[in-house]
Parts: C-alpha cells; structure tokens; sequence
C-alpha cells in the first residue's frame, strides 16, 4: 500500500515485481478520487501479469482503520512512500506519522504469531540534500511551474467556499531555505492589504503553504529509532542527497515514541 499521487516511482517497482513472477495486490491511497482514478489509469488493466492494482479513496487514518480489517490484517503487507511524504511533516510528527503505521502493523504481526523478520515491512523514500542553493533551485523554477502549482491552493480556497474571495494576481509565491532546519518553505504573500469576511491580511504577510525537511544522516538515524524500525536495506543516489530505505520491526526496537 502506498500514497502516490504520481505512479512513476512505484510502477517501476510494480514492474520488477511483475518480472519476477510475484503475486501481488497493490493499494494506492489518495484523499482525491479525480487524482486517484488519474494515477490509476498509469497502470490499466493488462498492464501487469502477476501484479494487481486497486484504490484506496481516503486520508491515512482511514488507511489504518482499512489495514486492520478482516481479510486484510492476516496478509503480508508492505508500506510503500517512495516520494517525498515524509519531509513535509516535522522531524517529530514524522517519527509519530511513521510509528503509528509501524505499531499497527507490529500488533498484526505479533497476533499472527511470527517471528523476526516479521512479513510486514516498509519502503520508505527520503529527501536528505541540505545544499540550501540547490534546493532553493528546485523549487523555485526559472519557468514558475512550482509557483504555479502552490497558486493553486487559492483556486481551492476559492472552490471549498463556493465564491471567488481571493484573487491570484493579488498574490505572489515566495520560497525560502532555512540553513538551521535544512527545511525550505513556500509561502503565499499578498501584495496588497486583503480583507476577508473581516479578517485583515495584511500585505506582505507570509501564509506558508507547504514545509519539506532535508534529513541529514544523523536525523535519518534519529528518525527510524523514533519510528520504532530497523534498517535492512538502502539504495541512495551517487551524491546520497536522496534515498530510499527498507525495514523491518523487530521485538528489540522500542515502541515507545
């Protein structure tokens, strides 16, 4: 099971698995079913021969409630975020995101009776380059496709309350790396003094939109013991600013976040 909005990463994987001749159901997870059934039709029917593809609609709680259901708590599973999940929580919310999905799937171990190795496991993608310029490159684009993206969160603020109360060409998308918490964020600021339903917004006010942290090595560590993992394999790109790790959970590990 994984959240991907984008099946490029994971179809690869899809695809070794299909190679190798290994019968498996995959579950992406989305809270949107439009984003949902676009990610989907990546991987049409026929597409693979022994792998089977299904949607999960619904936010990652619902995905813990589904994961402890009947039918589905007694089978192998693996958790699967290839993409950059992870980084956009805080250091401590990620270490609880990634514990309550790891205790979940230690009780249904244990209450299977299997030993370590457990059957369930983990797949999970982290972004670890801390070169602030070249973060700060990334995701603020000389083409503006980044900025655009982020613009789009006042189409949706305008959709989920029904009238046109802001305007994009009264806001500008700003970006900024911060070298003391290896995070950059990017921020929504108005130009002008926006009053809404009451509520001054005054212009040049930062509104942050979305939060990515850059794991160093020492936080990557500190990240999996929080978790409650154990590391079993790693693949990292030639300047290791990226990578992606797999786990087991294991009796030895503390379960205390």
């Amino acid at each position: 099971m994984s959240g991907h909005r984008n099946l490029r990463k994971i179809k690869i994987l899809l695809q070794a698995l299909d190679d190798l001749e290994r019968p498996t159901d995959y579950y992406a997870l989305d809270v949107s079913r439009t984003a949902l059934e676009r990610s989907l039709q990546q991987v049409p029917t026929g597409t693979f021969r022994h792998v089977r593809c299904h949607g999960l609609l619904g936010t990652y709680d619902d995905a813990q409630e589904w994961l402890g259901r009947a039918g589905v708590a007694g089978r192998s599973k693996c958790i699967v975020s290839l993409g950059s999940t992870i980084s956009c929580f805080s250091c401590a919310d990620a270490g609880s995101f990634l514990f309550g999905f790891g205790a979940l799937l230690d009780s249904m171990d244990k209450s299977k009776g299997s030993k370590c190795p457990r059957k369930s496991s983990m797949l999970i993608g982290l972004d670890a380059c801390t070169d602030g310029k070249k973060v700060f490159k990334a995701y603020n684009d000389a083409q503006g496709n980044h900025a655009q993206f982020i613009l789009n969160a006042i189409d949706h603020a305008n959709a989920v309350l029904g009238y046109s109360a802001f305007d994009k060409r009264d806001w500008k998308v700003q970006g900024e790396w911060d070298k003391l918490t290896r995070s950059h964020s990017q921020y929504l600021v108005p130009q002008k003094n926006i009053n809404f339903e009451g509520l001054p917004i005054m212009a040049g006010t930062q509104l942050r939109v979305i939060q990515s942290h850059k794991y160093n090595p020492v936080e990557q560590g500190q990240l999996w013991t929080t978790a409650g993992l154990v590391e079993f394999g790693r693949w990292n790109n030639e300047d290791r600013s990226y990578g992606e790790w797999s786990f087991f959970l294991c009796d030895e590990v503390p379960r205390d976040p």
